[in-house]
């Protein structure tokens, strides 16, 4: 049986992708790769080690009587101690009966009385 022109020119010729193929296979075995110019074949010195931070204190609970005792003890600062009142005031909502908050508000506390908690 005899093809037709269409069919007898797909048949003789491959598809344009095995083609591309067939010619960079080519290419490569008669044209190497070129090694790379010196000066970019630098070496990279190696990173200085990280430091690890330190990890932060386990959450705690704060009693915040004691934390107002330390206040009236190192009062001085009328600014700070104004401003330690007022933290004092808000903060006695969120305390139970004995004076302990909790432990939601440990970064608040070591924030806002640091000077207390390194004095004790």
């Amino acid at each position: 049986m005899k093809r037709s022109g269409r069919e007898a020119r797909s048949a003789d010729i491959p598809p344009a992708r095995t083609r591309w193929l067939f010619w960079r296979r080519d290419r490569a075995a008669v044209e190497p790769r070129p090694a790379p110019p010196p000066e970019l074949a630098v070496e990279v010195p190696e990173p200085p080690p990280v430091e690890r931070a330190l990890a932060p204190p386990p959450a705690s609970e704060w009693n915040i009587w004691d934390l107002e005792r330390q206040a009236r003890a190192q009062a001085g600062d009328a600014a700070q101690d104004e401003e330690w009142k007022a933290l004092f005031m808000h903060l006695r909502q969120f305390a139970n009966a004995d004076g302990v908050l909790p432990k939601e508000f440990d970064g608040l506390v070591r924030e806002s009385f640091s000077e207390l908690i390194q004095a004790a």
